[in-house]
């Protein structure tokens, strides 16, 4: 794997973690990070495990581990985001073109409860004129987009 992919997805896992919105959706670094962490994976099961190549293996399956691991950091951070402000994220077209395909699947699945759960909840006892929970003026958007 080359590091210079390693540490542009470092960067962009501490650039997320920092950000206050949600940035723009790393498709190629995720899809190459994914496709070089395989690749890795399948040398490493091919691999015949003897006493001269288990220390190359260990270090091998060390950095895939590692890759991993800033990888779903990168992902969890974006989204624990999206959940944070579902709503607003789906509201917006800005906010939705940051997103994945699958991290915006994800937020509709959970907007959808979300406003089941508020509607069930209490919003259906509230007079017609107050009960929508899209006006912009009280989505919960990021600090930086307020």
């Amino acid at each position: 794997m080359a590091q210079n992919t390693v540490l542009e997805l470092q960067q962009a896992w501490v650039n997320e973690r920092c950000a206050p919105a949600l940035l723009p959706y790393q498709r190629e670094l995720v899809d190459t990070v994914l496709s070089s962490v395989r690749d890795r994976e399948d040398v490493l099961n091919e691999a015949v495990d003897n006493e001269d190549t288990r220390l190359w293996l260990s270090s091998l399956q060390l950095e895939i581990d590692r890759v991993r691991f800033l990888l779903k950091c990168y992902l969890r951070d974006r989204v624990k985001k999206i959940e944070m402000h579902v709503s607003y994220y789906m509201s917006d077209e800005n906010g939705k073109s940051n997103m994945s395909p699958a991290e915006i699947q994800f937020a509709s699945s959970i907007h959808s409860s979300y406003d089941e759960h508020m509607s069930e909840s209490f919003l259906k006892r509230l007079p017609s004129d107050i009960r929508d929970v899209s006006d912009p003026r009280i989505l919960n958007g990021p600090d930086a987009v307020r």
